[in-house]
Formats: C-alpha cells, structure tokens, sequence
C-alpha cells in the first residue's frame, strides 16, 4: 500500500519514525529519487528536508490484519487531499 504523507518538522519526524519501528515488516519511505528507511530518524529527517512535499510511505510487507492499526498510528501524518 502506498501512503502520502506530509512531516512539517523534526519532533513529528521522530514520532512518525518511532510509530514505524512498531512493525516488523520492511517499510519504505521515497521522495523524488530518494528512498530511505522510515525507522530511522535520520532517514526521515533527510528525506523531510530534501523532497518535503512529495513523500510516499510504501507499507512494503506488512502484514493486511496490521495495516488498520498502522493507519491509525500514523494518521496525523497521512496527508488529506
């Protein structure tokens, strides 16, 4: 499942990440031509500064019966259209 999303600064940046490293499954977070690991908040932070309004959360392997929950942790940061 691909998700955008929009992190305006450096402490949602660290919630966001420290959301994500409650699921096992490889996650990736890309921009442009950037790609970086969402659990990582320096990815993050990196990815934020670079290409701030184009990111996309892919939920990789995570498993279908987790993504409700996902949604939810990261929803503040779920971008609305």
């Amino acid at each position: 499942m691909i998700i955008s999303v929009h992190i305006d600064n450096m402490k949602d940046a660290e919630r966001f990440s420290a959301a994500l490293r409650n699921y096992p499954a490889d996650i990736t977070l890309k921009a442009d031509q950037y790609c970086v690991d969402p659990k990582s908040i320096l990815g993050v932070l990196a990815i934020m500064y670079s290409a701030h309004n184009n990111m996309l959360l892919d939920t990789g392997s995570t498993a279908e019966a987790d993504l409700p929950r996902l949604m939810v942790d990261i929803g503040a940061y779920i971008r609305k259209e």
